[in-house]
């Protein structure tokens, strides 16, 4: 099984995230809550940082088919990322301690078996410039949320340029925004369902859902993945 995952992934543009005995990393419970810490040197209101959120969701949960489903829990204010807090958040961080050309970090842990327990997502405020409206000199979050949750997901980095997993990007751009045919491929030899991308979605305001308390999420000698978007320079 491992040799066939390994061929599989190598053959194709889109690429899995593994773990040290060549499982692919993926969710076995498939209700995902989150929540959102907004505070930052953005310049970005809540309520677009949300529906970004909302819009690149969306995205992965359409083209799942409905095997996939996040649950947004509201914001918070403690912007804390560890591993064993139980809680998946997306934050910005003005403490950079990443690359300065990275402008976002998604970090994931599993089990041995692959199994994804929990994520955090850092963006990078320190030395980005971003917009929502696609800005020609700023970064696009939505481009950039979405190639995130392609990495909560369990996707690596694809080869193919215009993929939304695609490891570069640059100023201006928004074509990651819509998934194409290599994510959808990639996801579907994670969660099955029907191989077709989604309609290109506009960035609009919605909710992701509501939800409970979040479940603890246990700590069971998981490996911790990050990976993120790089800046592009044309």
């Amino acid at each position: 099984m491992i040799t066939l995952l390994a061929t599989i992934a190598t053959a194709t543009a889109w690429d899995i995230k593994q773990d040290s005995n060549g499982d692919p990393l993926h969710w076995v419970d498939r209700e995902i809550h989150f929540v959102i810490h907004t505070a930052g040197q953005h310049d970005l209101s809540d309520a677009s940082i949300e529906a970004a959120v909302a819009t690149a969701v969306r995205q992965w949960t359409s083209a799942a088919d409905g095997e996939i489903h996040f649950v947004y829990d509201g914001l918070v204010d403690q912007p804390d990322t560890t591993w064993d807090d139980g809680i998946n958040i997306i934050t910005f961080r003005d403490d950079w301690e990443h690359d300065p050309e990275q402008l976002a970090v998604t970090w994931t842990w599993s089990t041995k078996g692959g199994e994804i327990l929990g994520f955090d997502m850092e963006i990078n405020a320190a030395h980005a410039q971003w917009t929502t409206e696609g800005a020609a000199q700023s970064n696009d979050l939505l481009n950039s949320l979405t190639h995130e949750f392609g990495h909560v997901l369990g996707l690596d980095h694809s080869d193919e340029s215009d993929a939304t997993m695609f490891a570069a990007t640059f100023e201006g751009e928004t074509t990651k925004r819509d998934l194409s045919d290599d994510d959808v491929d990639g996801l579907m030899f994670l969660y099955g369902g029907t191989p077709t991308a989604p309609e290109p979605t506009p960035l609009a305001c919605s909710a992701v859902g509501s939800g409970g308390p979040l479940a603890n999420l246990g700590w069971m000698g998981a490996l911790i993945f990050g990976l993120g978007l790089t800046r592009r320079r044309d």
